[in-house]
């Protein structure tokens, strides 16, 4: 019996062993078991884009409120969860910028530019972080490549534009600045400088036909500011166009705009023109409303002292002295006070 169970049991495991693997189960079910872990990965990297897209979001939201320490745990967040997402790298960058955070801000913007397929928006943050810190060349650089890529930015392009033109002013490229100003000015966008600052760079270039067109832009647009008066004047002395002068101020007092300078200077310029009589009648007609202009009262002793009317000369002169004792031009109106005394 016992050897009839033995060579059962032998008989038993030979059929066992020789039983052949069934390859192709094996490797179906292989094959399941990757495709679940596939699945699983693409779900759990889905789950992380979409969490670190709502936290970029968020931190998006917060950016421009008071409730900075919860803006910067939304950007961190979203960095962590995806650290090719390159707009989180970017609202975390802006995040640190307004906090005036500048090492920080510059290098989450760096990874910005590195994960982001369109990079213009950091370009523009990084070149007015440069800006910010006075660093024009290298702000210049960012704005090059920033207008290179996009020349057309989707938020306030004329203000884009001018922060372009104000950093290649100072950083002595005046072809760019004069480029730039000018795209700004086509947006229709003008801050109070913009024309003035326009007119600089074409002064700068010896293009002064378009230097003063854009400084007569500029009192046009502010009549209000005496500056713009006095920078016109000046450039326009500076120039020697006495006659544009006359025919610029002229315009003004046949306008709507109310400026008493605007006579003074008019004044001026037939002065310098030798228009003696022409001046005169202006500056009395200054007279009229202001009776102690010292601009007026000086222009009018100059003028009557230049015709050789020693009376008139005098009177105006000695009147400017009274109501001006330290004023700049005082030693002028004393000499010719002075010389007057030997006039026959």
């Amino acid at each position: 019996m016992s050897r009839i169970k033995t060579a059962s049991t032998k008989k038993g495991h030979s059929s066992s062993s020789s039983r052949p693997f069934n390859w192709k189960v094996i490797l179906e079910k292989f094959t399941l078991l990757v495709a679940l872990l596939v699945v699983w990965y693409v779900a759990y990297v889905s789950v992380k884009i979409f969490y670190s897209s709502a936290s970029a979001a968020e931190a998006q939201r917060l950016i421009n409120t008071k409730r900075a320490p919860e803006a910067e745990a939304a950007g961190i967040r979203s960095v962590l969860l995806d650290p090719d997402n390159g707009y989180a790298h970017y609202y975390l960058g802006a995040f640190y910028f307004r906090q005036r955070r500048l090492d920080e801000a510059h290098r989450e913007l760096i990874k910005a530019l590195r994960t982001m397929a369109h990079p213009a928006t950091p370009l523009l943050q990084l070149a007015e972080i440069h800006l910010f810190q006075r660093q024009y060349k290298e702000a210049l650089r960012y704005f090059d490549e920033t207008f290179k890529m996009n020349p057309k930015p989707r938020n306030e392009p004329g203000k884009r534009w001018y922060s372009y033109a104000k950093t290649a002013t100072n950083a002595g490229n005046l072809a760019t600045a004069i480029y730039a100003y000018q795209q700004s000015l086509d947006y229709n966008f003008s801050a109070k400088d913009t024309h003035q600052s326009l007119g600089a760079q074409f002064y700068r270039l010896g293009l002064n036909l378009m230097a003063i067109f854009e400084f007569e832009r500029q009192v046009l647009a502010h009549p209000e500011s005496a500056q713009y008066y006095i920078d016109l004047v000046t450039l326009l002395r500076l120039t020697g166009d006495a006659e544009e002068g006359i025919r610029f101020f002229s315009k003004l007092l046949n306008s709507n705009v109310i400026n008493r300078d605007v006579f003074t200077y008019l004044g001026l310029f037939y002065i310098q023109k030798k228009e003696y009589d022409h001046a005169i009648s202006t500056l009395n007609e200054l007279l009229k409303n202001y009776p102690d202009d010292p601009k007026a009262l000086f222009l009018l002793g100059l003028s009557f002292y230049e015709k050789k009317e020693r009376e008139l000369a005098e009177q105006y002169l000695k009147k400017f002295i009274r109501a001006n004792p330290t004023a700049k031009v005082r030693r002028k109106a004393e000499q010719m006070l002075e010389e007057m005394k030997s006039w026959k």
